[in-house]
């Protein structure tokens, strides 16, 4: 077998002795000192260098190319088919603002002080035994002022003397001659038992109809202008009973 036959067939699984064999072959015809090297062809060449066949490479570029292709083709048409985006819509001009005009407020209310709470009204708890003389006297008038015997609404401080306190019902027990009023502290949480305490009952100044009690400790100075509203009167017999009371305590008249 002739030395060329050998190359050709041979270049199906070429090697490194292949290639040097095929680049020093020489052929009958040729001239015995000069080396021709095989003009093989482009395709082929480049599977023996590279060392796999070129065809399959051009198979698997020709496949992805397609699958490429097609995929973008299919998104050209649903686009083209799909109905056009609606414009978003673009909001009303805002009206030109005129530097002229002003939002109207309504004037400010001045809040007056509540009554009772400060101020030469103020209602201020006291020392019961450093008053003087208080005569005491069941005298109850309808007549918007503080009476004793009345119950009222006012501003009772807390005993913590710290600014606070709260709206609550007092009874009237007697009359200074300044024209302010002593009072006593009712409440409705029960106190049975307790010396501090003397219990009244019901009556119409507790909307609820709870039991009330007083609080023989705490003696407020109640002025006039002080006073919340008048609530109702407490009857001649419990009004007596409390008086009683306070006259043990502090040696009222």
């Amino acid at each position: 077998m002739r030395g060329h036959d050998l190359l050709w067939r041979s270049l199906s699984a070429p090697t490194a002795e292949h290639m040097r064999f095929a680049a020093t072959v020489r052929r009958p015809f040729d001239r015995p000192t000069v080396p021709v090297r095989v003009a093989l062809p482009a395709r082929r060449r480049l599977s023996a260098l590279l060392g796999f066949p070129v065809g399959r490479v051009q198979a698997v570029a020709r496949s992805f190319l397609s699958e490429v292709a097609s995929s973008v083709l299919k998104s050209l048409l649903g686009r083209r088919g799909a109905a056009p985006a609606a414009a978003p819509s673009r909001p009303a001009p805002a009206a030109p603002k005129n530097p002229k005009a002003r939002t109207a407020h309504p004037p400010a209310t001045p809040q007056a002080p509540s009554t009772g709470r400060s101020g030469a009204s103020a209602t201020v708890e006291v020392d019961p035994r450093s008053t003087g003389p208080v005569r005491m006297t069941y005298s109850p008038r309808t007549d918007g002022d503080p009476d004793p015997g009345e119950v009222v609404w006012t501003w009772v401080p807390y005993e913590e003397n710290d600014g606070r306190g709260k709206d609550r019902p007092v009874l009237v027990v007697a009359t200074e001659q300044s024209g302010t009023v002593l009072a006593v502290q009712l409440t409705s949480k029960a106190h049975d038992g307790d010396g501090e305490f003397l219990a009244l009952g019901s009556g119409a100044w507790d909307a609820e109809g709870r039991a009330s009690w007083v609080n023989l400790e705490r003696v407020f100075r109640v002025h006039p202008d002080g006073m919340r509203r008048e609530a109702s009167s407490l009857d001649a017999k419990r009004y007596a009973l409390v008086k009683a009371a306070l006259v043990r305590r502090y040696r009222w008249a």
